[in-house]
Order: C-alpha cells, then structure tokens, then sequence
C-alpha cells in the first residue's frame, strides 16, 4: 500500500485507469446542482496513475453521491485488487470525519458500467455500510452480433412490420430537442408518469455537457411517432433515457425500431452497453415493462444504495 494515495484533485499527466463517467464529472455537477462538490482520487504513485474516483455532493453534514441522478459512486480501475479498493474505503472515510461530515450515501453503478468491481460491495459491507435499497436495471449489450439475434420472436415480427411500413429514424438537430422534448412530456404524461425533470433542467445539463446528451426519434413519414433522449454516460454505455412513444401508433411498435436503431449506432460508436433503465411504478416492479426490456435483449443488473453514519 506504501505506493497508494489519496487526492481531492487529479494530478496533472496522471494516467486514468478507470473508466470516466458523466455523473461524476465536474460539468455534470456544476449543472445538476448548486451544492459544494468534493472528489477524491485513489493515486497510484508508483505508475503516475489514478485508479479510481469518486465525487461528492455536500449539504448539512452529508456526502452524497449521487444527489439527483439514477447513481454515482465509484468509478474503479477494472483490475482492482480488494486490499486497494478497502484502503480507497477508510481513507475516504477519514477525510470526510476531518470535515465533519455525520453522513454518507453512495449509490453504486449496476455492474455492467464497473465490470470487474465484485470486491467493492463486500468491501463496503465489511466496513459497516448499511444496504438501503435495491433496484433492478436492464441493459442490452452491444457486440458485433445484429439485435434481430437477441430480441424475442414477438420483438422480431414487429420489427419487420415497422420495416415493411417504413417507418425512419433519426438524431434530432440541436435545435429540435425542445419539440422533442414536448412529445416525450406529452406522451409520458398521457400514460400517468411525470418526467423526473423539466426542460429548463434538461436545457442546463446539455449546456454543460453538449456531447452527452443526444435526441432520437422514429417518424411515420413526417410525423414523429416516438423519441428519447440518449445520454452518453461513459464512453461505454448509453443510456435510454425518457423513452416515450405515440399510444396511437401502438400497432407499429415504434419502440422497438428506435432501440433496433440506436443498438446499430451503437455498433459503429464501439459503445458495450444499452441501459434501458429501472421499470418500477414507485416501488413496485412494473412486470409488463421488464417483460418488454427482456424480450428485447436486455439483461437484469443490480444497484444498491449504501448508507453510512460516522461517529464524530
């Protein structure tokens, strides 16, 4: 361990081993909240390299990580040994007693953002972290085969009805994401679910990160018949956020083409993963949803939420 520190900045030149990802990037928090931020980073001084991250957002005694986004926690280089990951542990612990800090929550990635972490759960468990909640996620991987060989046979007949009618996708222009926008607020809304976030809300994180965020639809000639918001969240995962479709056109399945469509962009941008998101109707697991992620490739992963209060 003589060779690992821990820093609240990165060094400049240092080697990133682990994979960056949007919720815990300077720009995200700054337009995500107002509160003060603190990030430590576990230094390997021997290799100049930094071996995992994590950053904080800080109100009335407690470190939070998230503070409004589907999570957070720690971004961790994949060969991590369980010694390392365990020092990273306490030493971010005592930082955060010297700042009197009562409380911390973090809410780690489901697996496929942090393949190769299996020590860190155990870890935390093992220093007294409390398990607080679970949630399901599905996420499609993305690899050389076409998704037509992992959806569902019902999946596949729709798809090639949407085919047969014509139906078209397309990334909006920047300046139609408002009108996009408006479509998924209206659909969402018509079906019972509100949006987690307004547009001027949406507005700010694009600003502040312009290539994270991108807007796609499926049209029925001229008329946009359903869209969503994709969310470049690392450079290996893309997440489907605000999926939302015209109940109108419920016999072409329009969904199914978009996700068909964003796996083939996916292909050529050698992005891993799809997140398709949680299917919960406040906290209870919305079967229909899960049934339809499932049919269309996606694969269950877990995040949990720990939290931990530490003794001043």
């Amino acid at each position: 361990m003589e060779n690992l520190s821990v820093s609240e900045r990165l060094p400049a030149g240092c080697a990133v081993q682990y994979t960056p990802g949007l919720y815990n990037s300077d720009t995200f928090l700054e337009a995500n909240n107002s509160l003060p931020q603190l990030h430590f980073y576990l230094i390997d001084a021997d290799q100049h390299s930094a071996l995992g991250h994590i950053a904080f957002s800080i109100e009335e005694g407690e470190a939070m990580s998230p503070y409004k986004a589907p999570f957070a926690g720690f971004e961790l280089a994949p060969d991590l040994d369980s010694l390392s990951c365990l020092y990273f542990l306490q030493e971010i612990q005592r930082r955060l007693k010297e700042r009197s800090i009562r409380y911390f929550k973090i809410k780690i990635a489901p697996a496929c953002y942090v393949p190769g972490n299996l020590p860190l759960a155990d870890n935390m468990r093992h220093l007294g972290f409390e398990e607080k909640e679970r949630q399901i996620y599905h996420a499609i991987m993305v690899n050389e085969q076409p998704l037509t060989m992992k959806i569902a046979t019902m999946e596949q007949r729709k798809l090639r009805k949407a085919l047969k009618e014509k139906l078209s996708f397309r990334f909006a222009r920047r300046s139609e994401y408002p009108v996009f926008f408006d479509f998924i607020k209206r659909h969402r809304e018509a079906k019972g679910h509100q949006l987690s976030m307004d547009w001027n809300e949406m507005k700010g994180g694009i600003r502040a990160n312009p290539e994270g965020y991108l807007a796609v639809g499926v049209f029925k000639e001229e008329d946009l018949i359903a869209a969503s918001v994709l969310i470049r969240v690392s450079e290996k995962v893309v997440y489907n956020f605000f999926p939302a479709h015209d109940a109108g056109y419920n016999a072409l399945s329009p969904m199914v083409c978009l996700i068909d469509s964003v796996y083939a962009w996916c292909q050529e941008q050698g992005v891993a993963w799809i997140d398709l998101g949680t299917s919960y109707l406040g906290k209870k697991k919305n079967k229909s949803l899960i049934s339809f992620k499932e049919h269309m490739g996606g694969q269950p992963f877990e995040s949990i939420t720990f939290r931990k209060t530490l003794s001043l």
